[in-house]
């Protein structure tokens, strides 16, 4: 295995079927799974190679990924609450203010919070956690 892929996945060998999906990365960047796209594009935004974010979103941008498939709120659980500091939000998850949705729209959060802070039937509801200060919110990773 070369350094620069030892280095990307920690000192850790590749298991055999991402030897295979390397292979297919090197050999064609827009014939394999989005999977396997979203993992390649944390594991060196979380590396320690030396890429500039600029060139990790670049990375992004050329492989066809959506913004809400990488990124550091992606690398998390499902079902994990963040304070976040932007004025919009973050991809992949939903503001904690306590709103239902349905079980239908985020089947993955359902599994991990089910109704714990409200709701029954075909819908459930997000935690409802007041910010800390302004111009923040807390989210919930869907």
């Amino acid at each position: 295995m070369s350094e620069a892929l030892s280095r990307i996945v920690g000192d850790e060998p590749l298991t055999p079927r991402e030897q295979r999906l390397q292979r297919r990365l090197l050999s064609d960047p827009f014939g394999f799974p989005n999977e396997f796209k979203s993992w390649h594009v944390r594991s060196l935004e979380t590396s320690d190679i030396a890429l500039s974010m600029t060139n990790v979103v670049g990375l992004t941008t050329t492989l066809g990924l959506d913004k809400g498939q990488t990124g550091t709120v992606g690398l998390l659980n499902t079902g994990s609450v963040v304070l976040y500091a932007g004025a919009d939000v973050p991809p992949s998850s939903l503001v904690c203010n306590g709103t239902a949705y349905t079980t239908v729209a985020y089947p993955d959060l359902f599994a991990v919070i089910g109704y714990t802070f409200g709701g029954s039937g075909g819908n459930f509801q997000v935690p409802n956690i007041a910010a800390p200060g302004a111009g923040l919110k807390y989210v919930i990773v869907t």
